[in-house]
């Protein structure tokens, strides 16, 4: 008791066991021997439990329950300071200051283990490490002190600074070590003194090194400081003395205590074992505090064999309970177990209550055999059966009947069983467990069960026959003791004809020779057990009579059958039956009347019932025979052709015929007869109507059913030939309204019923024949369009309303028309503008037109703006011409050679300016003028244009102009001209040779070629021609400009081509600006491909304005989206990069033609970036992007490979016209790109990357 008394007491007090002993010095001699007493005490019950001191780095293994701990520390001391010898003086070094003190509480968790750091003895002339715990530095931490500073030079040196408390952490307190004392020089050491080594923090500090003293001539080292954490003395020299070293600082020292908890348990116990395994899990029981969570070492011994003194391993995750696994108990039997004392870290009990439990060792389970398996009748009981030779009680029995792989569990747990009444043969066995081990099963036995026979037999035929059939009776085979029972007598009612009546027998055949219902019964034995009934079955022995089928006779085809009547028969009818040829093949008809009525019929037919009585075979009845008068039968129509653009008439196929004779037609009104022979007629040339058909005969006649030869005829919802757009094949007809949104295909077409039909803007109306408005208005909206195939100029009946809207005008723009329809008055084109300002041009001059002139297909004329419109302000105007549309060959005005002549497009489309030259190419220049209207008017006495402003187009491609300034660039027509020339608009063109002007239906375009003048848009490729072009700006800010193209095209030279260059028509009276080639200077010039980056194209200008300018790209396409692009200024001698920037200059008024120069390099030899063109494809790197472009064909394939072969990139079905690789990964190297194009041609190019 007072043993327990004390140790509770000394966890209950954390004071060190230093401070312990010092508060017992006090105490008198009886005293100190109950101190003996007690250490004897302490060391046999708490050795190795707190508290803790470290005086170097170690660990410690925080115990089970432990989650606090008090925590005191010192920093090292830093060394003296050192001294070297002088001439004169003796020199001294500052002391080391003392490592700072420490204290606080921390929180730890069981089963970790802390890393302690105590600082060591610091490195000669070194300030002291500090004292910490890794991980909670920022809890506790003792500084270390700093070094005193080394007299080398004189002076007085400092003495170290002792550790900070500032520096330091503790949340109980924190002292600050002492500073070292100075250092001092002075004459060959007279009186002088070293610095002293600074004390360690707190009272338990260690002491500082004492300084070095000397009367006159001191040599000597510092003296070291006291641990825990005493600052080292400065040393001491005096003339020429040797370097002596200063003291060295104490190291620093880390006490860690806690309380250790109070171990115990309540219980132990194991698991049961099974000898083949040999394992058991043990398990102590607690309280939460006497068993916390945490990591124990167990000590516990064993008996049978005496074991002691064991130890192992237990983890307790949640407080209060801990288990761990044993082994080895390979033999049966019972040992104890006994827990002796558990330890964790420190911290440790002795347990001696409550600590011992049983470990119960099992052999094998061995499941024995059951016997007494015997053989019963179904119904009975097993008898007893008996399980022997088993090991292990019994858990229970189980049974299993056939296949025996499904075993049912009985509640029995006797070493005998006797079943209940089975059924079915079945197995029996026991399940035996000993102990802990496994349970097993017990060889089973097996109970015989015979099921007692329930007698049964076939009879075939069945339940009825007919008189004097054999019937075949079978039961089961392999009986005993068969006993037939037949009813009537042998030889007057049945015969035996196979087996007998008596007791082996199980088939039995019998012929039976009357009739009436027969019944026969079976009994035997199986197995020794007999069946407790018998089998029987009733057999209805009959006869059957055919009869006779009345009332066949003669009929006319169409006319009502007779009815028949059945009679004389016996048996029950179970159909009738028809045929109609001979051999007759005969059809069944579901009807079991007496009585049966034919429908309608088309041909002679017998009829006859079928009769049956029960298992007799069918009867067939006399039949009877309906002649019938043949009627022909109205005509299949097979098939019918509507009228179309190969045949104007319609045409019907018959079939369904036989033999020759008249086809009668009807149209409704007249019949007409056609003679046929074989099984069908084709009728071929039928005018448009309504047709039935029906062959002539005697009787009556009956027609087909009636078709419709017609036109695809629009009702104002949909088609009659169905929900399909009509086709280039069909002939429309339009009755009633349409305006949808959609393209229209046709042969011809023609308008009636005054339907107005309306094309939509960007909507083509494509026909192969003529188009005839007869009753109604057929309307082309605003960028619509009329394309036909034939070239018949009087093919079109009817006037046609063709609408044409221009870019907004002022009331003084002269717009340049042409006529689409014919016949067109000029005056009509814009019925409000005064009728002096209707002009033509002969080629030398303008030509004032009367209102009433009529005007010419292919001629082109200019009307100014109506009088009603603003002369500041643009207004949207639209023009309708009506009248028949122009189609076919048109032939224009004569031209004259060296002029230029105003031509139009005279069709009602697009008329295609690439096809256009190229087939008037003998007579034209080549280059086409267009009007914009983008000149802002002067007003003054007369309305003039202050410059004239026109767009160009060859077959290089298209330059636009631009608006003056100010708000008169509001609605200007800006575009290029696309290449395609809208109906209603006419032109200038240069005049090459004398000649006619000829336009036909091959140059028409429909669809958006058509939508306005001079929009850039969807443009009509006439042939895939190679074009690589740049367009240039020169504009200044108040709104002067003019655009040239320059382009390197497929077909072109580099000498002057009519159809590719085009001269400047100098037309702005402000600016013109030009490229030059011959003396040429051409607003387009077409030039020579392949392309050569060392090219230059010399550009000129002409202004009447001085001052500022700016040349700008306005657009690249083709190759030269890929290439530099350079403007060389030769009066300022520079070369401008023109993607990088516009490039702005000043100049004179005046007309300069060699200052400027177009090249694509920025020196005189070229550097090709970009692969040499083959098959239109280029490719080029720019920084490490690589891109591929094809000019014609689609791109299919892409690979890249090294020089060595290695694939470094493929991509398939890429289905476009350029591939970009952005940041493509490779060494700068040479590298191979091969490109597959949509048409199959393979090229490869070389790089270097």
């Amino acid at each position: 008791m007072k043993k327990t008394l004390l140790k509770s007491l000394f966890f209950q007090i954390s004071i060190s066991f230093s401070d312990y002993l010092k508060s017992l010095k006090k105490s008198a001699g009886g005293q100190k021997v109950q101190l003996c007493v007690l250490l004897i005490f302490f060391y046999s019950s708490l050795w190795a439990q707190p508290p803790h001191t470290y005086t170097s780095d170690n660990t410690l293994f925080v115990p089970a329950g432990v989650t606090s701990m008090d925590i005191e520390g010192w920093g090292a001391g830093g060394w003296g300071g050192e001294a070297s010898g002088a001439t004169v003086d003796g020199r001294s070094g500052g002391g080391g200051g003392g490592g700072a003190y420490a204290k606080g509480k921390i929180t730890v968790v069981p089963g970790v283990t802390l890393n302690i750091r105590v600082a060591g003895i610091p490195a000669s002339g070194a300030s002291g490490g500090n004292s910490t715990i890794l991980g909670f530095e920022g809890v506790f931490l003792a500084a270390g002190g700093k070094a005193g500073t080394p007299n080398n030079s004189g002076g007085i040196p400092a003495g170290g600074k002792g550790g900070l408390a500032a520096d330091s952490f503790g949340s109980i307190t924190k002292t600050s070590g002492v500073n070292g004392g100075d250092g001092s020089t002075g004459l060959i050491g007279l009186l002088q003194g070293s610095g002293a080594g600074g004390k360690g923090g707190d009272t338990g500090g260690g002491a500082g090194g004492a300084g070095i003293t000397s009367i006159a001539l001191g040599n000597a080292p510092g003296k070291p400081g006291s641990p825990p954490g005493g600052g080292g003395s400065g040393a001491m020299n005096s003339l020429f003395g040797a370097l002596q070293a200063g003291g060295a600082g104490a190291a620093g020292q880390i006490k860690l205590n806690y309380i250790c908890p109070s171990y115990g348990i309540t219980g132990v116990s194991a698991s049961p074992v099974c000898s083949t395994l040999g394992n058991t899990t043990i398990t102590l029981t607690g309280s939460q505090t006497s068993l916390p969570v945490g990591v124990y070492t167990v000590t516990y011994n064993l008996t049978n064999p005496v074991n002691n003194g064991l130890t192992v391993e237990m983890t307790v995750s949640a407080a209060g309970s801990g288990s761990f696994e044993l082994s080895g108990f390979s033999t049966a039997g019972s040992r104890n177990i006994t827990i002796t004392k558990l330890t964790s870290g420190a911290c440790f009990a002795d347990i001696s209550s409550n600590n011992t439990a049983s470990i119960v060792i099992s052999s094998p389970s061995v499941g024995g055999t059951v016997g007494g398996g015997t053989t019963i009748c179904s119904g009975s009981t097993s008898g007893v059966l008996t399980l022997a030779g088993n090991t292990g009680t019994v858990l229970n029995w189980e049974s299993s009947v056939s296949p025996f792989s499904v075993w049912t569990p009985i509640v029995n747990t006797a070493s005998t069983y006797t079943s209940g009444a089975l059924t079915q043969t079945t197995q029996f066995r026991a399940v035996v467990q000993n102990g802990a081990c496994s349970s097993i099963s017990s060889v089973a036995t097996t109970v015989t069960v015979n099921q007692i026979p329930t007698p049964t037999f076939t009879v075939q035929p069945g339940a009825s026959i007919c008189i004097n059939t054999d019937v075949t009776y079978t039961t089961q085979s392999g009986q005993t003791n068969y006993i037939w029972s037949v009813p009537g007598t042998a030889g007057n009612d049945y015969n035996i004809i196979l087996g007998d009546l008596s007791s082996s027998s199980s088939t039995v055949t019998l012929q039976w020779l009357s009739t009436g219902n027969k019944t026969v019964s079976v009994q035997y034995s199986s197995n020794g057990c007999p069946a407790v009934t018998s089998a029987t079955n009733t057999t209805a022995v009959i006869k059957t009579e055919r009869g006779v089928v009345n009332g066949g006779l003669h009929i006319c085809q169409g006319n009502p059958s007779p009815l028949l009547t059945f009679n004389n028969y016996v048996g029950t009818i179970v159909r009738w039956e028809y045929a109609t040829t001979t051999p007759y093949v005969w059809q069944p008809i579901s009807y079991t009347g007496i009585t049966y009525q034919p429908g309608i019929l088309t041909e002679s037919t017998s009829y006859r019932a079928v009769v049956k009585n029960g298992t007799c075979p069918e009867e067939f009845a006399i039949e009877t025979r309906i002649d019938v008068d043949p009627v022909p039968s109205a005509p299949n129509i097979l098939s019918f052709t509507q009228p179309n653009c190969t045949t104007p008439t319609g045409s019907i196929t018959l079939n369904g015929l036989s033999g020759s004779g008249n086809i009668l037609q009807s149209d409704g009104s007249v019949i007409t007869p056609r003679a046929y022979s074989g099984t069908s007629l084709t009728i071929s040339g039928l005018p448009l109507g309504k047709y039935k058909f029906a062959i002539e005969n005697n009787c009556s006649i009956t027609y087909s059913a009636e078709i419709t030869i017609q036109h695809n005829i629009w009702n104002g919802s949909s088609w009659s030939y169905g929900t399909a757009d009509p086709s280039l094949d069909d002939i429309l007809d339009f009755q009633e309204d349409y305006d949808l949104d959609k393209n229209i295909n046709a042969c011809s077409l023609t308008i009636n019923n005054d339907a107005i039909v309306t094309i939509q803007h960007g909507k083509t109306l494509n026909v192969v024949k003529g188009v005839h408005v007869d009753q109604g208005s057929l309307i082309f909206e605003d960028g619509a369009s009329l394309l036909q195939t034939s070239s018949d100029n009087n093919l079109n009946t009817g006037k046609i309303i063709y609408k044409r809207s221009t870019f907004p005008i002022r009331r003084a723009d002269y717009v340049y028309w042409s006529t689409p329809v014919s016949p067109q008055a000029i005056i009509d084109v814009s019925p409000l503008t005064k009728t002096d300002k209707l002009y033509s041009n002969n080629g030398d001059n303008w030509v004032s037109e009367a209102p009433s002139k009529i005007m010419v297909p292919g001629k082109g004329y200019i009307i100014r703006g109506p009088e009603t419109f603003s002369n500041t302000i643009r207004s949207n105007f639209t023009a309708l011409f009506i009248g028949v549309p122009n189609n076919g060959t048109i032939t224009g005005e004569n031209v004259v050679a060296e002029k230029f002549f105003l031509i139009g497009n005279p069709y009602p489309s697009a008329l295609n300016a690439d096809d256009f030259i190229n087939i008037n190419s003998p007579i034209l220049e080549g280059t086409l003028y267009f009007w914009t209207h983008n000149t802002p008017v002067v007003l003054g006495g007369a309305y003039q244009y202050g410059s004239d402003d026109y767009a160009t187009y060859n077959l290089t491609g298209g330059v636009g102009t631009a608006a003056g300034s100010g708000d008169d660039a509001l609605g200007n027509n800006n575009n290029p001209p696309s290449g395609n020339i809208a109906a209603g608009q006419s032109f200038f063109a240069g005049i090459a040779t004398s000649g006619t002007i000829v336009f036909n239906n091959s140059m028409r375009r429909g669809g958006a070629a058509n939508t306005q003048f001079f929009k850039t848009d969807q443009t009509f490729k006439s042939s895939a021609i190679e074009k690589n072009r740049i367009w240039l700006n020169m504009t200044n800010t108040e709104g002067a400009f003019k655009q040239l193209l320059v382009g390197y095209i497929e077909g072109a030279t580099d000498e002057y081509d009519r159809k590719y260059d085009g001269n400047s028509f100098d037309g702005n009276k402000y600016l013109d600006f030009y490229s030059i080639n011959n003396d040429h200077k051409l607003v387009i010039q077409g030039r020579a491909i392949p392309f050569k980056n060392t090219d230059a194209v010399p550009l000129g200008y002409r202004t009447t304005i001085a001052g500022e300018f700016t040349i700008s790209i306005y657009h690249v396409d083709g190759s030269l989206t890929l290439m530099p692009i350079y403007l060389e200024d030769k009066i300022t001698n520079k070369i401008h990069d023109l993607r990088a920037g516009n490039y702005t200059f000043n100049t004179e008024a005046g007309t300069f033609s060699d200052r400027f120069v177009l090249r694509y390099t920025n020196k005189s030899l070229g550097i090709d970036d970009v692969s040499n063109v083959e098959n239109n494809v280029w490719v080029s790197v720019k920084l490490k992007d690589m891109k591929v472009i094809s000019n014609r064909e689609s791109i299919q394939e892409v690979a890249v490979f090294d020089l060595s072969g290695r694939l470094l990139y493929e991509k398939k079905n890429i289905n476009a016209t350029e591939l970009q690789l952005l940041n493509f990964r490779s060494e700068s190297q040479v590298l191979l790109v091969k490109v597959t194009l949509e048409n199959g041609n393979t090229t490869t190019k070389k790089i270097i990357f």
